[in-house]
């Protein structure tokens, strides 16, 4: 927690535990950790939101306690090519929570003891449903766009030239 200081207001201290707590709680990613098990230990509020429980209910249970059996298994399977690499991976894919269905791109790595040795995994989750649904509404406008290209043609001095002779792209020399 952030410290007070004489003024009775909070200040946060260069290495404490403060700063980590409003950098979890301060953003839009779901952040968690686990043990070797999969239980969870860390949670940040914006994972108990998508788990659809609070976070004293999360930690200390297994994605298939909290989870549609697929959605935990492809979590499982993840998270055992973490640790058994030993690295960092990033992955995406769908998950279903309580808020529903979540386009999600997660990226998972080891957490070490003092000594090497693995002792768990994190992961920082970002929702990646809003840019998913823009990215397929350009893709759904390409075919009109690849029309409007079909009007163009190169000239001879490789310039691109709409129907109206209007230049469409330069070409570009260096």
């Amino acid at each position: 927690m952030p410290e007070q200081d004489d003024t009775g207001s909070c200040a946060l201290q260069p290495g404490s535990v403060g700063i980590l707590e409003a950098i979890l709680e301060g953003t839009p990613d779901a952040i968690f950790a686990k043990d070797l098990e999969g239980r969870y230990l860390l949670v940040n509020s914006t994972c108990a939101k998508f788990i659809g429980k609070p976070k004293e209910q999360i930690i200390g249970r297994t994605d298939l306690e909290l989870y549609p059996p697929e959605t935990a298994r492809r979590f499982i399977e993840a998270d055992r090519l973490v640790i058994e690499s030993g690295g960092t991976h990033v992955f995406e894919g769908l998950a279903k929570g309580a808020g529903g269905t979540q386009d999600f791109r997660v990226t998972k790595g080891v957490v070490r003891d003092r000594a090497g040795r693995v002792v768990g995994l994190f992961g920082i989750s970002h929702d990646m449903t809003e840019r998913r649904r823009a990215e397929e509404e350009r893709f759904e406008e390409r075919p009109r766009h690849r029309h409007e290209q079909r009007r163009h043609r190169q000239d001879q001095d490789g310039n691109y030239e709409r129907s109206d002779h209007r230049p469409f792209f330069l070409p570009i020399s260096g």
